[in-house]
């Protein structure tokens, strides 16, 4: 089977690298990676170029973490550009197959100052947050999202995060409540009207319901 390694590249005016792939026929045909692969497409246009075929897959994969070093198409890269399409520093998809001891130290140094560097951080951050402003980015995150309050986890932190003070409603109650359609002062009126009236005639002449008048009557609502 024949392998091939490719460069995406934008169809500006000064085109600019922005992916590098490894796959057979089938696969490099295939214009779909990731979702910012998509939108980078759209929004420049793209031409594929396959720099580099074997029959050797591993050789096919090398090439690949080679070319995305040297066009910094990997996105934490600091020298990576808003386009920067390659999520992983690439060699992957092989069954077996392993780094060389560059590849490995590439990998190794790129990591640590991904994790360590407070500039990289602040980086990594600014690009996550350009790329989820995307109508792809929106939406992918919208998944994530959903599957994960679906978790049993999810629930129960969504939970936590609106119970007891953490809830907009809590400690509002009686005249305090955004929907109270009474006053402390009316409710205690209607309590002292109780003893001689019906709870008809004060919930339609306070206009509330028969019940809010019971729960008053019961120092349910509007505690004194």
């Amino acid at each position: 089977m024949r392998f091939h390694t490719y460069i995406d590249w934008t169809l500006e005016e000064h085109p600019r690298p922005f992916y590098v792939g490894k796959g057979n026929e089938g696969r490099t045909r295939n214009p779909e990676r990731n979702n910012k692969h998509k939108h980078v497409r759209k929004q420049y246009g793209f031409n594929r170029e396959i720099v580099f075929t074997s029959d050797d897959e591993r050789e096919c994969l090398q090439k690949e973490v080679e070319l995305i070093a040297e066009h910094h198409t990997f996105v934490n890269d600091e020298l990576a550009t808003e386009v920067a399409c390659n999520f992983t520093l690439g060699g992957e998809g092989a069954s077996g197959f392993k780094h060389s001891p560059e590849a490995c130290e590439t990998i190794k140094l790129a990591v640590i100052q991904r994790y360590t560097s407070s500039e990289e951080r602040k980086k990594t951050s600014e690009i996550t947050k350009r790329w989820c402003q995307t109508p792809e980015g929106h939406e992918h995150m919208n998944q994530i999202r959903h599957k994960w309050k679906e978790t049993e986890e999810g629930q129960i932190k969504r939970s936590q995060a609106h119970s007891g003070k953490h809830n907009h409603m809590y400690g509002k109650r009686g005249e305090n409540h955004p929907t109270s359609k009474l006053t402390q002062q009316q409710a205690n009126e209607i309590r002292t009207r109780l003893l001689v009236e019906t709870v008809a005639s004060l919930a339609s002449e306070f206009s509330v319901s028969r019940l809010t008048i019971r729960r008053i009557r019961n120092n349910q609502i509007y505690v004194l």
